[in-house]
């Protein structure tokens, strides 16, 4: 009978393909003895990538065939293959299962995908003992639209000022990559911003090349804001950006706050009597302190305010049944009235009930309360006017706190006067005051010293913080119990800047975070204890104020953003909610 040899001349085929290289039969019909494959010697990729797309499994699936040096299949070859891919866009990952272990000489690929579109890709496969092999170059393509994304993020910008660089919304495939279609895309405020402004500006746009690039928009209030993109039914959401006008400095104090602007004006907001613009009212946001001067600093205390003018003379507002204004009267001011005695001041610092200046000189001078003798002048006796502190010290920064003054020498020594009842001076005395300085043991050097209710804490020139007074919430960060004499602050983190409030301290780290530790009282720290506690919320400041149930800080851009207890308004938000979140000041 004769033998039907189309089905070996199929096979054939097959064994030029290197598929049956191992055959028994001849290409003439004659039986031949079986060929017998050498050892692995290299690998041919069988199947080679093509229309790739990105993110989806490339098809059909990539073979590799294991061959001795004839050219044969291993058919007994379980070698285990590695693929990988090379070239194309930087980045790009090989997905799916990168392994695969040889069957019968062949190792099958079936679910591979490239997540990145690019040009220029080669796939390369590895197995041990021989040769990597690189497959033909191919291309991936994006997959079909699914998406849309900021490519440009909004940054932040003034009140009315366009955002810039210009915000940009791509149309985008499952995987990330841009689709280069046209589409008409529109941006608005999310839900989630946390601000009153409306959005203006060219607010829809139509995508070149899969991009939309919107000029000029910009937001005519302060706040915190998140913009929305839509094309169709895809919409994306921006991360959130600040509106805000920038600040000089902000001072936290008893239920009411104050920021001095860059053009000198302060504005003050929260409870009455400190607006200083002429009423005796609260205010939820920030208004004018009245009057032409200029400032260059400002300080909050209990129920009055104090600024220095340009020119040094020193003006304040607000309570002063304490005699705390120092205008030579005990009659409240609603607006700005000028400290007696003709001084000119470098700072002037307001504590509960006392104030005290520091002229260009490095001389103090303290005015108001005085049953504790901080006022320095060696009595007990309340001033309505400046008096000199004792001790002809020379002094480069001061501060003041309850019934406490302190200051640090051109030289880094620290002195305080005043209350004393919970070693707040911290001289080691057991005495309940002092009427004149006396020096922080401990022959420590200091580069400030900030004063809260019942404690003090210092930063060496080294950033190393130090604190001592009353500890019954540990607001002096050195474990448990009260100190009369400096004591290392747990933790060994370097500060750039300290701040003492009522149970809290807060100071800031190198490169800007925010660590506070004592009380959560008032909602005033997020993550309390009795050691330092990095703050969350990702913010980094440039300066801080600790008040007494609330706090405020910087960035270094100038935003201002305040935390703690609001039931007078006193975060600036437009609000009386409480929050142990950082939000932003609404400036206008």
């Amino acid at each position: 009978m004769k033998r039907d040899l189309s089905n070996v001349r199929t096979m054939c085929l097959w064994v030029a393909a290197a598929a049956l290289a191992a055959g028994s039969v001849s290409c003439s019909g004659e039986t031949t003895k079986p060929l017998i494959a050498g050892s692995p010697a290299k690998l041919v990729i069988g199947v080679q990538p093509a229309s790739v797309v990105a993110g989806a499994s490339i098809n059909p699936a990539i073979t590799v065939v294991v061959q001795d040096s004839q050219g044969r299949i291993v058919d007994t070859s379980h070698a285990f293959v590695w693929a990988g891919i090379s070239g194309g866009t930087a980045g790009a990952h090989l997905r799916g299962a990168v392994s695969a272990t040889a069957s019968g000489g062949v190792a099958t690929f079936p679910d591979l995908s490239i997540d990145s579109a690019g040009t220029g890709y080669t796939l390369m496969v590895i197995a041990d003992g021989v040769p990597t092999v690189m497959s033909a170059a191919f291309d991936v393509s994006p997959g079909p639209p699914a998406k849309l994304a900021f490519s440009t993020q909004p940054a932040a910008a003034a009140p009315g000022a366009a955002i810039d660089p210009a915000v940009r919304v791509t149309v985008q495939d499952n995987m990330g990559n841009r689709v280069p279609i046209a589409a008409s895309i529109t941006i608005r405020l999310d839900s989630s911003s946390q601000g009153l402004g409306t959005l203006a500006g060219a607010v829809t746009q139509n995508a070149v090349g899969g991009v939309a690039t919107f000029p000029g928009l910009h937001i005519n209030q302060t706040g915190v804001y998140v913009l929305a993109a839509q094309e169709g039914s895809r919409v994306a959401t921006s991360s959130a950006f600040n509106i805000f006008l920038p600040v000089g400095a902000v001072s936290s104090g008893d239920r009411r706050t104050c920021a001095l602007m860059p053009d000198g004006a302060i504005e003050c907001w929260g409870m009455h009597g400190t607006l200083g613009d002429g009423s005796d009212r609260a205010s939820l946001t920030p208004v004018v302190v009245s009057g032409a001067q200029r400032f260059v600093s400002v300080d909050v205390g209990g129920w009055h305010a104090c600024g220095v003018a340009a020119g040094g003379a020193a003006y304040c507002w607000g309570d002063n049944q304490y005699n705390q204004l120092g205008d030579g009267s005990n009659v409240s001011r609603f607006t700005p009235v000028q400290v007696a005695g003709g001084l000119t001041f470098r700072t002037v610092s307001a504590g509960t009930d006392h104030t005290c200046g520091l002229t260009t000189t490095g001389a103090a001078y303290c005015w108001g309360a005085n049953e504790w003798g901080q006022l320095g002048d060696g009595s007990t006796s309340a001033s309505a006017v400046p008096v000199a502190v004792s001790g002809g010290l020379v002094f480069a920064s001061l501060t003041v706190g309850s019934s406490v003054s302190c200051g640090v020498t051109t030289e880094g020594g620290a002195y305080c006067w005043g209350a004393n009842y919970y070693g707040q001076l911290g001289s080691g005395s057991l005495l309940d005051s002092s009427s004149v300085p006396v020096a922080v043991s401990g022959e420590l050097t200091f580069a400030s010293i900030a004063t809260g209710t019942g404690h003090t804490c210092g930063l060496t020139p080294a950033g190393a913080a130090y604190c001592w007074g009353y500890n019954g919430n540990g607001q002096t960060g050195a474990g448990y119990g009260s100190r009369r004499v400096p004591a290392a602050v747990a933790g060994g983190v370097t500060f750039a800047a300290i701040s003492a409030g009522g149970d809290q301290t807060c100071a800031i780290g190198t490169g800007g975070p925010m660590y506070c530790w004592g009380s959560t009282t008032d909602w005033q720290i997020p993550v309390y204890g009795f050691a330092p506690a990095l703050q969350p919320g990702g913010l980094t400041f440039a300066s801080l104020s600790v008040g007494q149930s609330h706090s405020c800080a910087v960035t270094s851009a100038g935003a201002p953003w305040c935390w703690g207890s609001n039931g007078s308004g006193q975060l600036g938000d437009g609000g009386t909610t409480s929050t142990s979140r950082p939000t932003l000041v609404h400036i206008f």
